[in-house]
């Protein structure tokens, strides 16, 4: 490969394209930071510039390009890592013979999947178990659902497109185990662009030996961290809805669907991981989106979606929710085959991802020392959170779980840089008001032009002509300051006002003005009331 050949291929690459699909990247003015994924840290200090195409960690001096982290993050050597981004990057290496052979290997799963499916038409057996299951011909269609017959069907057939190697190094056949798939219900595993990458098997009939579910072994074509079924269907539904179901198995999925619930996902037999959240934010892009995590109703489920839950706080991300069914079911696919075609919102009790977290630890926790333990790594998880609103929320049903007053926390939640905080709040409540005219009116009844500081000129001259001047326009433009939720922004006008408030109750009380500091007093317990 020629050094010509290697700058062109640099120049095709975004380096943002290439890392969103291992880390949850987040953009802060001109550059998006990460938490470093070549060291542990709980603030992000791993810095990517899209322009320059470089990245660099301050906590650990790890730096390169695209390639570079591909090979560092995936233990690659480097024309390892080009194919790899290549993939991703949809660049067609043609004087790559490898690469030659990664397409060809697509080729052969798209071919092996329509055998499965015509195979699925002929059995009877496998046929009657999807009808038991309530799943009929549009969902077979729909989930590429097949059946992969005995062993000499399936070699005869991989025999009749010369290609007996591939399923070798696919994992398909193996020399001690033979067709380990044979005489199995198939589920085809596609990328969320809709390609077959590999295979889940099921047992139509118990085998003592081998597993319930068998899936694809590791290859060019298939890595289990970084497939959510269904992901392809559901992508689109979930950027419609801003919500994500994110459930255990296949057949919970499917069971969803029938009911109506198309924005839904499942791990492939695998626990959920920071790539899987990395998939999501790459092909479901709005920052409104709640991920919903349906587990099954037994220990291990439980256990599950609080490692799911941890993994996306660590991350900063704790838009999240769980959903738990009402009927004893174990799992959605099992409540389908009771109860059918049904509104399933109506049959979930949803949770605050955040609230179950600590409802879940709590419970378990035998004394108070535990407890008190348990508090501390709270309150370093919640000092931790960057954004100011979603950290109030947290700090609230810390307190109504825990049973403490809020300042437990504000006591030991100190931010240095309060001064910071108020002109943050300032500015997105000011943003989204400029920008949604039902919440223009809660702000304009709510705020007076002495709340806004810098900006209260450029306000005032707002409401009189309609027009806004260039500072109105320059926070407008500002991708830093996100346009909030309903709920999030009377969260803010309510801070905004409280901290106004609070300021003119201390100047009162440093002046001694005692009927100021009664009026001041008066106005910041009125906002216990809703907003």
């Amino acid at each position: 490969m020629s050094r010509f050949n290697i700058e062109s291929f640099k120049s095709q690459v975004s380096i943002i394209r290439v890392l969103e699909n291992y880390l949850v990247l987040r953009k802060e003015g001109a550059y998006f930071k990460a938490l470093c994924p070549f060291h542990h840290e709980k603030t992000p200090s791993f810095i990517i510039d899209e322009n320059k195409g470089f990245y660099h960690c301050f906590g650990c001096n790890e730096s390169g390009d695209a390639i570079k982290f591909v090979q560092k993050f995936k233990n690659l050597d480097f024309f390892a890592a080009v194919e790899e981004i290549a993939r991703l990057e949809h660049i067609e290496l043609s004087f790559n013979e490898q690469s030659n052979a990664y397409f060809q290997n697509l080729e052969f799963l798209k071919q092996l999947n329509e055998f499965f499916k015509t195979h699925l038409k002929q059995n009877e057996k496998a046929k009657m178990y999807f009808s038991n299951r309530g799943i009929d011909e549009e969902d077979i269609e729909h989930f590429s659902l097949g059946y992969v017959p005995k062993k000499e069907e399936f070699l005869r057939f991989i025999d009749s497109l010369n290609a007996r190697k591939k399923a070798y190094e696919l994992g398909l056949v193996s020399e001690k185990e033979g067709v380990i798939f044979a005489n199995r219900l198939s589920f085809a595993l596609k990328d969320a662009y809709g390609k077959v990458r590999g295979f889940s098997t099921r047992e139509l009939i118990k085998n003592p030996h081998l597993a319930k579910y068998i899936n694809s072994k590791n290859s060019n074509t298939f890595n289990k961290s970084f497939i959510l079924y269904n992901l392809c269907n559901a992508k689109t539904p979930a950027y419609r809805e801003k919500e994500l179901f994110i459930m255990e198995g296949f057949f919970d999925v499917i069971a969803a669907y029938k009911c109506g619930l198309k924005n839904a996902v499942a791990t492939c037999g695998t626990a959920f991981t920071t790539s899987h959240l990395a998939l999501i934010f790459k092909h479901i892009k709005t920052s409104e989106l709640t991920l919903c995590f349906v587990p099954d109703k037994d220990a291990p489920g439980y256990k599950s979606v609080i490692r799911s839950l941890k993994l996306c706080f660590e991350q900063n991300f704790f838009n999240v929710k769980v959903a738990l069914l009402m009927e004893k079911c174990k799992d959605l696919g099992e409540f389908y085959q009771l109860k059918g075609i049904c509104d399933l919102k109506e049959h979930f009790t949803f949770y605050s991802g955040f609230e179950f977290y600590l409802r879940y630890h709590l419970k378990r926790l035998k004394n108070a020392v535990q407890k008190d333990n348990f508090l501390k790594e709270i309150i370093t998880l919640i000092k931790n959170i960057k954004q100011y609103f979603i950290k109030e929320q947290c700090i609230q049903e810390a307190c109504a779980v825990f049973g403490v007053n809020a300042n437990v926390f504000n006591a030991k939640i100190i931010d240095k840089n309060t001064a910071l905080n108020e002109d943050f709040n300032v500015k997105t409540c000011l943003k989204t008001a400029l920008n949604n005219e039902e919440f223009k009116q809660r702000f304009n009844f709510f705020v007076s032009a002495e709340f806004l500081g810098e900006f209260a000129q450029s306000y005032k001259d707002f409401l009189q002509s309609s027009q806004m001047d260039a500072k109105l326009l320059e926070l407008c433009a500002d991708e830093s300051i996100n346009i909030l939720k309903p709920a999030y922004f009377s969260l803010a006008l309510k801070n905004l006002v409280k901290t106004h408030y609070l300021k003119a109750l201390m100047q009162a009380k440093k002046a001694k003005d005692f009927q100021k500091t009664m009026q001041m007093s008066q106005k910041i317990a009125e906002l216990s009331k809703p907003f």
